[in-house]
């Protein structure tokens, strides 16, 4: 399993809406600038974080980004399936019947499930608020 750079990406425009303030208002030139993001790959994701509501967009001149979502109640495994669905080691654990050996009990299957669910496990574990709140001390983005 590899999270891709896309996640990875969406992680860190979240962080810098966290960053430059819940309640303000941030123009995506802003975060991809802040966070070396390109902005047309930024446009992208920003459109599909709005679209799992877990941040808005603000059209004309005051227009931008902020959070919408509570960062208390979102983890690390909403904002990677927000962007790439859900999270599957391989193929048999996402949809066992796409495995003809898999629907014969296959032992490979079940390990690999047990894999599976304790990376979303750690994915869960913490919400965004914990993980943005306990940063390096010093590093400030704004």
């Amino acid at each position: 399993m590899n999270i891709s750079q896309e996640s990875d990406y969406a992680l860190r425009a979240i962080r810098a809406m966290y960053n430059f303030g819940v309640e303000n208002k941030i123009e995506a030139r802003i975060i991809s600038e802040k966070e070396h993001i390109p902005i047309r790959f930024l446009f992208k994701i920003l459109r599909k974080l709005c679209a799992e509501n877990i941040i808005e967009s603000f059209r004309g001149v005051n227009g931008g980004y902020m959070l919408k979502a509570p960062l208390e109640k979102l983890t690390l495994k909403d904002i990677i399936e927000a962007i790439e669905g859900p999270i599957s080691i391989n193929k048999c654990t996402k949809d066992k019947n796409l495995c003809e050996i898999c629907l014969s009990g296959c032992s490979l299957y079940y390990e690999m499930k047990k894999v599976e669910n304790e990376i979303l496990n750690i994915l869960s574990r913490k919400s965004l608020k914990e993980i943005l709140d306990s940063s390096i001390d010093g590093i400030n983005f704004f």
